[in-house]
């Protein structure tokens, strides 16, 4: 007697970007610590030296990170009023400046967690909303900082004094950044939907974009020359050197981008949104080289200078912290001791001859998967759910699919779909909606959708659940018969503009009587090539 014979489950290339370089790199990347705050983790910034402390700021206080060790270095949480925003380091990675809710600006010393300067909201000026971003001119005399009460400020560190107000703006400002390269230009980006450049040595800005959006995060790349805004669902790319033009625009992700920030040495630059989604974009093309995924809503990111180490703050007040895998050096792992002489074994060196008799090694046979047994026992019906099953945690259509093949071949569908409970029913039709128009398996679900309809069609209003089931199944079905219409109506459109291309007249020329006259009954060609399709 023949042994039962596993079901064959297809498989269809994967669809989407390869494996490259970029995503390799970024894989290595372990797996994340994740530390749990009572408040959610509005910013992230990396020290620019070694060992690459970072700081989070989070409800009212900045913690200083140890990315090798995960662990606390040092917590700034005294002078602030509020919750704290924008903390950013010095170039030498030795002060920390912050801003919060009061209007304040805190500059402090992480060696010795004292607060240094505190620029108030006095009479000789200051923020009267919060400051929810601050940042280090270029040559670390001046702080920057950016409020919700439509104020630039720029600040004195040797005096405490506010020496530059800018108030051009008309919303909160909630993004801002300076040039690497020049102590006196400052963009700034605010919910009014525009970027603006300024130069400390005019009293008004050089120039403004509109973003189209609400900016939530600038980033400015090393030499200075362009500068990147983020907010709503776009990444746009602006030229500083030719005012403002645009270069880029990206929208990769489908809710709202809220962080940027550089990697790779300048050649990539990150981004993070409340998709939970971290993207990785080349410098040079902008176009996503890699995504990196998480649990919860994503407010901030940053990643070190050498690439050693990620952290994302999220919504719920986790901070993933990731640290990139170490190679491993041969010449460093450690000799594998001999074998004591009790387990080694003899005669490894032994050749039978022509008078030993061979022995084969059994092979045991594997388990079979559930929905195999199931179809062993000829169970059409367990088999179908334990399937739906799998498909729930592992995510394998081509699993439920195959089985529904054999279900069909064996002429036992109906008996397998019908007399479900209904869980069970909805467990299938939620999948029918989700692969039904996926063109690998429409074939085989829309027959089977079918046969449910005919075997549930009186009892599809019994619960409301199922009623929703069968009203989300119409609907997809609908926009995938939709798409079809526009396919053939576009295919048709083409057919004619080729048509009337290929006439042409004695002399070479396009006949463009023969192409007006065909664009003009493209309309009613069209309508009946979609009736033929259908």
């Amino acid at each position: 007697m023949t042994s039962y014979k596993p079901l064959l489950i297809p498989s269809y290339p994967r669809i989407g970007a390869g494996i490259t370089s970029d995503v390799l790199y970024w894989q290595k990347l372990g797996f994340p610590f994740i530390q749990k705050e009572f408040g959610a983790v509005t910013d992230i910034n990396f020290s620019p030296v070694e060992p690459y402390h970072f700081a989070a700021s989070m409800s009212s206080k900045v913690q200083i990170f140890n990315p090798s060790s995960n662990e606390v270095y040092r917590t700034l949480s005294r002078p602030f009023e509020g919750c704290a925003y924008g903390c950013s380091f010095r170039q030498d990675g030795k002060l920390v400046v912050a801003g919060d809710e009061k209007g304040n600006v805190h500059l402090f010393d992480i060696a010795s967690k004292t607060q240094l300067k505190c620029f108030k909201n006095t009479s000789q000026g200051g923020h009267s909303g919060p400051v929810r971003q601050c940042c280090f001119l270029r040559d670390d005399k001046h702080v920057a900082s950016f409020s919700d009460d439509k104020l630039v400020g720029v600040w004195d560190i040797i005096s405490n004094k506010r020496i530059l107000n800018f108030n051009e703006h008309q919303d909160y400002i909630r993004a801002g950044g300076v040039s690497t390269t020049n102590r006196d230009i400052i963009f700034s980006g605010s919910y009014d939907h525009t970027v603006k450049m300024y130069d400390t040595r005019q009293p008004t800005s050089v120039w403004t974009v509109d973003h189209g959006s609400p900016v939530e995060a600038l980033l400015v790349l090393p030499s200075s020359g362009i500068v990147i805004s983020a907010g709503g669902v776009d990444i746009k790319v602006w030229n500083v050197v030719t005012g403002g033009c645009l270069i880029s625009k990206m929208t990769h992700h489908h809710k709202t981008v809220t962080c940027l920030c550089l990697a790779s040495e300048g050649r990539r630059f990150m981004s993070g949104s409340l998709d939970c989604h971290v993207k990785v974009f080349d410098v040079t093309t902008y176009q996503p080289v890699a995504t990196l995924n998480y649990e919860s809503q994503i407010l901030s990111l940053g990643v070190s200078s050498d690439d050693g180490a990620l952290a994302v703050g999220m919504a719920d007040g986790s901070l993933a912290i990731q640290q990139r895998k170490k190679p491993i050096d041969n010449d460093c792992e450690p000799r594998k001791r001999k074998a004591s002489y009790r387990y080694s074994l003899e005669a490894k060196a032994f050749q039978p001859t022509h008078n030993d008799i061979r022995v084969s090694e059994e092979k045991r046979p594997k388990g079979l998967a559930t929905h195999d047994e199931h179809l062993r026992k000829f169970n059409s019906s367990l088999a179908l759910d334990s399937a739906l099953e799998e498909d729930r945690t592992k995510h394998k259509p081509e699993m439920v699919v195959a089985v529904l093949k054999e279900l069909i071949a064996r002429k036992a569908i109906r008996a397998a779909v019908a007399g479900k409970t209904p869980r069970n029913l909805c467990i299938l039709l939620y999948f029918l909606q989700r692969h039904v128009n996926d063109v690998r398996f429409m074939r085989v679900l829309v027959d089977v959708a079918n046969i449910v309809l005919d075997i549930y069609s009186p009892a599809a209003t019994d619960s409301r659940s199922l009623r929703l089931a069968w009203k989300k199944l119409h609907s997809k079905l609908e926009r995938g018969v939709g798409y079809m219409k526009q396919v053939m109506s576009l295919k048709g459109t083409m057919e004619i503009l080729l048509a009337a291309g290929a006439a042409t007249t004695s002399d070479g020329a396009t006949d463009i009587s023969n192409l007006t006259s065909s664009l003009s009954t493209g309309s009613e060609s069209n309508v009946t090539k979609i009736s033929f399709a259908e």
